[in-house]
């Protein structure tokens, strides 16, 4: 058994490099601060929650689309949050777990570079892979990115250390490795595809020792997918009818959910051009590029140059062959860059190959370049990225001042005694407040982003909701900016009547503040407004009409436009005057304003025409004309 983890045997050396990645680690996140990222307000606290205490019959889409994720890595963080643990102790306890991920990555560079490189450059190589700034703005967070990363990271060491004798349990565990990662979180199921080539690659021509590593691979796949996802899986098909609920429901069609198989395109590239200026393009500061934050990452530029300068001196001047090991790591960089590219395109979904870049170069270069040469090359680089990343970094999504809780908001009384139906009528969801509200409250998020689906299966859960709350009580939440100066005289004025009325529900002048006690750097505290809601079948039957009238528009403007919008079978919302439709198939927004359309694609450019609403009918082609702006 010991020898199936065999990776050169422990020293002192080993045993350092373990303590120092995780006490490095847990300092960072200290000295980075608490970060109340977005997630984290939407659905980090609440899915741990919602298996534990069974809430499936009580909330319906309590955190938008992403109500129904696999909750297993949120679990540490649940529960140091309602022990009461001081936000402090978190952030270490996070950085510290997190730092089990720079460990394996540093046995992952060992086990490539032990036998080439002197220890020395060896740590400088591992540093250089380290420093890769998204990962560093993930220490300390509630993302499971990070902690997916080591998952996957291990996954290739296995590989690794299986070339030297074909070991077909060391290739069992890597597949397990790497399908665990996708169980984790759907998107990393595109890394499992490079994993098999890269199997295929290293054990070409070799016949029956091939064949059973594909088959020892894929059965550890298999078996890693289903102990991480198939029990909770097996729970939403229960459920809804769906396993991936309520992703997918193009291919599941449950009847709690729109007929849509989301896409992950956010960040995607949509060009070969696209796809080879990226590495060059990420080391700009585009803070929207990649990443939701500015991440500018100067170790890939330095990365694929190496290895493209590697390459054509491998087939065009040295006439040698790539090793086995070098060709399987080659493949699977190149594989998964390529789809992750052309499917995410998502920073995030992305560590394992920002991780894997300089070693894979460093790995192909080093018999090529004298080791002096490449010393100085990646010390260049290590420099020029703390730099970069000094200067225009940004080391947390939403970073926020130290508070006595991790959700430091006060809920008057008057909402959280008694149990009640919250409505959340922002894109993001209020789930957090499922821990400090009357346990036998329910929440519903009415907007997301993707609106409430108002089909008749939805509508009856919303009903049975409604007749389990004994008390009556509906309250609409929405975010209200605030200061110190301002009027804390709350009224119905703050919230967005208009999503609510689609559910069927007036707001009332009932309304009180859900008050934050922390400061977030740069930008004004932001409260909830709490509005008492009140259940009107006749102002449904007329927002239906209204609805029923906009989605005639906005399906006629889809069809005229079907390059821009992709066919959408969410309805529109409005906001005031204004009517948004969301086309998940594109990610663009169509936006109805006083009879003037506005369409905003995913890039930011803006597609303007001064169109009068009542006259789409007459039209025959797409009104809308392209501004950059």
């Amino acid at each position: 058994m010991l020898r199936l983890f065999s990776i050169g045997g422990v020293s002192w050396r080993f045993s350092f490099a373990a303590i120092f990645c995780l006490l490095l680690s847990s300092c960072l996140g200290l000295l980075l601060g608490q970060d109340l990222n977005w997630d984290a307000i939407n659905y980090h606290f609440y899915l741990p929650n919602l298996i534990l205490n069974d809430r499936f019959e009580q909330d319906f889409f309590a955190a938008g689309k992403q109500s129904y994720l696999n909750p297993l890595l949120y679990f540490p963080f649940y529960y140091m949050v309602v022990s009461g643990v001081h936000p402090v102790i978190i952030v270490i306890v996070l950085s510290f777990l997190q730092g089990f991920t720079f460990f394996v990555l540093f046995l992952f560079v060992k086990a490539l570079l032990k036998d080439k490189l002197s220890f020395s450059f060896l740590l400088l190589v591992f540093f250089v892979c380290a420093f890769c700034p998204i990962a560093l703005q993930l220490i300390g967070t509630t993302f499971s990115d990070l902690f997916i990363a080591g998952f996957q990271l291990a996954s290739l060491l296995f590989l690794v250390i299986s070339s030297e004798d074909g070991c077909w349990k060391r290739l069992f565990v890597s597949g397990f490795l790497m399908a665990s990662a996708a169980g984790f979180k759907y998107v990393y199921v595109i890394y499992c595809l490079p994993l098999g080539v890269a199997v295929l690659v290293m054990f070409w021509g070799q016949g029956e020792r091939l064949f059973k590593a594909l088959l020892a691979c894929f059965c550890g796949g298999v078996a890693g997918f289903l102990v991480v996802d198939g029990w909770w899986a097996y729970k939403l098909y229960l459920e809804f009818g769906n396993p991936t609920f309520p992703y997918f429901n193009g291919i599941f069609s449950s009847d709690f959910y729109f007929d849509v198989s989301y896409p992950i395109d956010r960040f995607r590239k949509d060009s070969v051009l696209e796809v080879i200026s990226f590495p060059f393009k990420v080391a700009l500061p585009n803070s929207y590029y990649y990443s939701e934050v500015i991440s500018p990452d100067i170790r890939l530029a330095f990365s694929f140059f190496l290895i493209a300068i590697s390459f054509g001196a491998y087939i065009f001047c040295l006439g040698k062959f790539l090793s086995p090991v070098t060709w399987s790591l080659l493949t699977f960089f190149l594989t998964s860059y390529l789809i992750w590219a052309w499917i995410s395109g998502n920073g995030r979904y992305a560590l394992i190959i920002l991780f894997v870049a300089p070693v894979l170069a460093v790995l192909m270069s080093c018999q090529i370049f004298s080791g002096k040469i490449q010393r100085i090359y990646w010390l260049v680089a290590f420099i020029l990225q703390l730099f970069i990343t000094l200067v225009v970094g940004n080391p947390r999504w939403s970073p926020i001042e130290w508070a006595d809780e991790w959700y430091a908001y006060t809920v008057p009384i008057e909402i959280s005694s008694k149990p009640a139906l919250f409505l959340s009528g922002e894109v993001i969801s209020f789930s957090f407040l499922t821990g400090k509200v009357h346990p036998d409250s329910s929440f519903v998020t009415a907007r997301g982003q993707i609106p409430f689906p108002d089909m008749p299966a939805t509508m009856d859960r919303l009903d049975s909701l409604l007749e389990r709350v004994e008390s009556g009580i509906v309250w609409g939440l929405s975010y209200y900016a605030t200061d110190d100066q301002m009027s804390t005289a709350y009224d119905s004025s703050m919230i967005n009547a208009k999503v609510f009325s689609r559910l069927g529900f007036s707001v009332t002048d009932q309304c009180y503040e859900i008050k934050p006690h922390y400061m977030q750097y740069g930008m004004i505290p932001v409260s909830i407004a709490a509005c008492r809601l009140k259940y009107d079948t006749d102002l449904l039957k007329l927002t239906r009409f209204q609805h029923s009238e906009a989605d005639r528009i906005f399906e006629k403007m889809a069809k005229l436009c079907k390059d821009l919008f992709s066919p959408s079978v969410t309805p529109p919302l409005q906001f005031g005057s204004q009517w948004e439709a969301v086309y998940p198939g594109t990610e663009n927004i169509l936006i109805l304003n006083n009879g003037v359309f506005l369409a905003r694609p995913k890039r930011g450019t803006y597609l303007v025409k001064l169109t009068n609403a009542d006259s789409v009918d007459e039209l025959n082609s797409c009104p809308l004309e392209t501004l950059d702006i």
